[in-house]
């Protein structure tokens, strides 16, 4: 029998001969000549399944290389189409719906670019290898079946359950379940997807039901199981040299609902104006040592998921809530950093680093700490603690100005909504507005400090590091943002080119109507910031070096930086650079996906609780303003709610409405929606499967 290869090399050969039309496979076998029709096929088959050869429109096969085809990363967007990242590194490219293939995001395709009616677009030819196997959505119920309705937006719309023969396999499922479900291998790639339901979850009407989905979705932990407890409170911590600081007057602030304490304040005068404040973290390291079961468990949560309704520990909470957790009036376990701060200037002059027994002496929450700061008397803090906390908001306010000159870090002040759901079974009860006081910068100033001299002390020793770094924004995405903040400001020579620029430009407009709306833009066009082995520096910050250190209980990097400085007190093997590189992914990755789950699940309570208002109030109505104009109609934001919308053009009433590509704009002619334009507008269409919020206006003004 002719050797493969050989077959292989005829087969590629005899399509190369015929590069415009290709040639069908029956006919290729032909030209072959006395081949075994199954050894054909499989092989065949073979380079089909390697992107070797690609199979065209019209069932004719043409080699790869003979054809100018591309790799990339397929994205889909919410409205059907999609756009492929090359491998190549050039420019995105825009893939109509119909020349998606059935590909998903993330899929890694082959495609050809093909001239369009406007621009030149994409068509995959092959998916290469797909980007997940299972997702979960919503059952429904259509004519003739079942289809299944995803959780995300970058997938399709419906995808179609699959049926064998007339009846499809629900598993227990009824129309209106979120369920997880799998896809079916195709055997013809221009057939459309579908999917297996692989378990029923719950109802997708109730909030438990949406927060067991989104655990589902994104792969979330269940909690740690009662024997993993049991063996966490028994854990015995490393012993090692440590100062005794049971007498300071240490304290903890945290929000009033928190359950673990992962740092706690003390501070003392020193002689010529100086201050010691000392910033203790909970000593986590002495627990959870390298490789255990329990480390592999955190290693792979990688962060505390706090979810409205759910909290999804990184340590059991026998470490988290107890042994670990500076709680008041217990001796607890902690590596702390003094710092030695002017307090004239608020500079901060040295550090030391030690490990140390502590005594939190008070549990304050961040409510408290501002009444205190504003110069109230507030129950259960005496004179003396008030005074410790006036010592201390009055010297991290100069440390904060002396940043703001040194560093010129960008004050971003952007109110945030957040969902409060409390309950069992969980319910939302209201919208909390959040915005940073002088409470929570008190704190943050101290962790700030501590965490700048941790990486400084990691880089002066060499010892390698997971460093928190955040990239500058490009110049591309300045210059957008700098074109929509003149047009809603009316405002000409916005300068947004440098960090100080930004700055400034924050200042500026902290009283304006629209700082919620420009502080999101500009938050939006800044890069995520990321754990890495090499230090860049943190652009947001104004930080030549930074790390994270100051929550160990919550973030596994915070965990390893101290694993590495026990080490290196100790004398014990150090994690090299390798390892804390293999760190640096698996912790972005799974940071970025706690991230999404959080706001999906917000966005989805936020969703209930309008349709709930709504359903009160026949004449509710919320304020928005507008985002963009596009073609199709507005894209809102509802200060309110703290989400996007989005109103139709066919949904504007009064007059004939129309996309002004020019002016960026939806105009009648007479009156004009644009970026910044104020509409008032009733929720139409509440979509809590796919995440929608579709308005209809009631009245509005430019």
């Amino acid at each position: 029998m002719t050797s493969v290869k050989n077959i292989t090399r005829e087969i590629i050969g005899h399509l190369e001969s015929e590069p415009i039309g290709g040639l069908r496979r029956h006919e290729v076998q032909k030209r072959l000549g006395h081949v075994d029709t199954s050894y054909f096929r499989t092989i065949f088959a073979r380079l089909i399944a390697d992107g070797t050869i690609v199979k065209k429109r019209g069932g004719r096969y043409v080699a790869a290389r003979s054809r100018s085809l591309y790799r990339g990363v397929l994205t889909l967007n919410q409205r059907g189409f999609g756009f492929i990242k090359p491998d190549n590194g050039k420019a995105d490219i825009f893939v109509p719906q119909e020349n998606l293939l059935g590909g998903i995001s993330g899929d890694h395709v082959q495609y050809v670019v093909e001239q369009g009616e406007q621009r030149p677009c994409g068509r995959i030819v092959k998916v290469l290898e797909h980007a997940r196997k299972d997702f979960v959505g919503a059952l429904v119920e259509q004519q003739g079946g079942y289809a299944v309705r995803p959780l995300r937006r970058d997938l399709p719309p419906l995808v179609k359950l699959f049926q064998n023969g007339l009846k499809a396999e629900l598993n227990g499922a009824k129309p209106g379940d979120w369920v997880k479900v799998s896809f079916v291998p195709r055997t013809d790639e221009r057939a459309p997807l579908t999917v297996a339901i692989a378990k029923r979850l719950a109802k997708s009407a109730t909030i438990t039901g949406d927060i067991r989905a989104i655990c589902e979705e994104y792969g979330l932990p269940s909690l740690y199981s009662g024997e993993t407890e049991q063996r966490a409170a028994a854990l015995k911590p490393q012993e090692i040299p440590r100062e005794d600081c049971l007498e300071l007057e240490a304290f903890t602030i945290d929000p009033m609902d928190a359950r673990d304490f992962d740092d706690a304040i003390s501070v003392r005068k020193l002689p010529k104006g100086m201050l010691e404040v000392g910033v203790h973290i909970a000593d986590v390291a002495c627990y959870v040592h390298s490789g255990s079961p329990l480390d592999r468990a955190a290693r792979r949560r990688g962060f505390t998921s706090y979810l409205p309704g759910r909290t999804i520990s990184m340590l059991p909470l026998a470490l988290s809530a107890d042994l670990c957790s500076l709680r008041e009036g217990e001796e607890r376990l902690a590596h702390s950093v003094f710092l030695h701060i002017d307090a004239t200037s608020g500079e901060v002059i040295s550090s030391r680093r030690v490990h140390t027994r502590i005594r939190s002496r008070h549990r304050l929450c961040y409510e408290q700490v501002e009444h205190v700061l504003k110069g109230e008397v507030v129950d259960g803090i005496d004179a003396k603690l008030a005074k410790t906390l006036n010592l201390l908001g009055d010297v991290t306010h100069k440390m904060r100005e002396q940043r703001a000159v040194s560093e010129q870090f960008i004050p971003f002040e952007g109110l945030e909504r957040k969902v409060l759901c409390t309950g069992n079974p969980p319910q939302v009860t209201d919208i909390m507005d959040i915005r940073q006081g002088a409470a929570s910068e008190l704190v943050e100033e101290l962790m700030l400090a501590a965490n700048v001299e941790v990486a400084k002390e990691m880089r002066r020793r060499n010892l390698p590091c997971l460093y928190r770094n955040h990239l500058a924004p490009s110049g591309e995405q300045l210059h957008t943002t700098t074109e929509l903040a003149e047009k809603l400001l009316h405002r000409r020579k916005v300068r947004l080119t440098s960090r100080h620029h930004i700055a400034a430009f924050l200042d500026s407009i902290r009283h304006s109507e629209y700082s919620d709306v420009l502080n999101m833009l500009l938050l939006r066009c800044m890069p995520r910031a990321q754990y890495g082995v090499v230090n860049h520096g943190h652009f947001g910050l104004g930080k030549e070096i930074y790390c994270h250190f100051t929550s160990p209980i919550r973030r596994y990097p915070d965990l390893l930086v101290h694993r590495q400085l026990i080490a290196a007190d100790t004398g014990a093997a150090l994690m090299t650079t390798e390892f804390l590189a293999e760190q640096e992914l698996s912790c972005n990755a799974l940071e970025v996906n706690n991230d999404q789950a959080y706001f999906a699940l917000e966005d989805r309570l936020k969703l209930r609780l309008i349709r709930e208002r709504q359903e009160q109030d026949s004449g509710f109505s919320v304020e928005c303003t507008v985002l963009k104009a596009i073609p199709s109609g507005l894209s809102l934001y509802v200060p309110e709610y703290g989400m996007m919308a989005f109103i139709s053009i066919e949904d504007l009433f009064g007059h004939r409405w129309h996309y002004d590509a020019k002016t960026s704009r939806i105009t009648d002619g007479r009156s004009s929606y644009c970026f910044g334009s104020t509409i008032f507008a009733r929720p139409s269409k509440m979509d809590t499967v796919r995440n929608e919020l579709l308005m209809k206006p009631v009245t509005f003004r430019i």
